[in-house]
């Protein structure tokens, strides 16, 4: 295998992704303003109602937790659609159908799209802080700690890429779940937005919720975040690391196993089109 090939493929679509973020950059200015107009509703729902609490278990108040939850929270939410969502539109736009028909490693297709859909979550995340911290009074831990939390957020992120490859091996192998993959979606990303810990702490849940919470793990890294900035390295429980990796290897050791199965089970039955009612073969 070439190396040098392989990674001028993946540069030529992440630039042809990032491109196409530019084109709609209208659409990203009106995201940054939802969050701005989000951080802001946060302020004044703690300011004039829960003044006097805070979050001691994080040393954070209220306003702190959320903004670093759902600043935490939209890499997370990235890692785990982009890979399927990578897999969702090359199938539909019949680009895997050409890939799989060269020599072109279609794995290459999806690394390139997924490094691509980082960068208007980085944005977005980059402007929940600093918005938080510069406009309303946000402090989310001890900044000398900045260095661990990132490590932490950056081993999050990969852990729960494997969940996006799961949900892409998934979206491969099951033609039901092709057809219901935006209601199944849309559920899964309530569930794990919701649940993992954005918004408030998993231990105030019903314990089976907490128990299906621990499965994902974006549940681990928000937590292990918030300690990291508060505390230090020194702070981070080994069970709630351990659960992270074990979590992370899970879903991408199976998820692996079954895009795998599934790329093959596309290329030997072909490539049906909903609307039409169409199976495409491939020789």
């Amino acid at each position: 295998m070439n190396i040098g090939r392989v990674c001028r493929k993946i540069m030529i679509f992440v630039l042809s992704d990032i491109r196409m973020v530019f084109v709609f950059q209208f659409g990203l200015l009106f995201q940054i303003l939802n969050i701005v107009i989000g951080i802001a509703s946060y302020y004044f729902v703690f300011k004039y109602f829960l003044f006097n609490e805070v979050v001691t278990e994080y040393n954070q108040t209220p306003l702190s937790f959320i903004i670093l939850g759902m600043a935490t929270n939209s890499l997370l939410i990235t890692a785990m659609h982009s890979f399927y969502a990578a897999v969702n539109n090359v199938y539909y736009k019949r680009i895997l159908e050409k890939v799989l028909t060269t020599t072109t490693s279609p794995y290459t297709l999806f690394i390139g799209s997924v490094i691509s859909s980082f960068l208007p979550s980085i944005v977005t995340t980059i402007t929940y802080l600093v918005t938080g911290a510069v406009f309303f009074g946000a402090r989310y831990g001890n900044l000398s700690n900045a260095g661990i939390a990132l490590a932490v957020l950056v081993v999050g992120v990969m852990c729960t890429l494997g969940v996006g490859v799961f949900l892409a091996g998934l979206f491969c192998i099951s033609p039901l779940f092709r057809q219901s993959s935006n209601f199944i979606m849309t559920l899964i990303n309530l569930f794990t937005t919701t649940f993992t810990g954005a918004m408030f702490p998993v231990r105030i849940l019903p314990w089976w919720i907490r128990a299906i919470s621990y499965l994902f793990p974006q549940t681990y890294t928000i937590e292990l975040v918030r300690l990291a900035l508060a505390y230090g390295s020194s702070s981070l429980p080994l069970d709630k690391i351990g659960g992270l990796l074990i979590s992370g290897t899970v879903f991408m050791l199976v998820g692996v196993f079954i895009l795998k199965k599934g790329l093959y089970r596309i290329r030997k039955e072909g490539f049906v089109l909903p609307e039409k009612g169409i199976t495409l073969i491939l020789s």
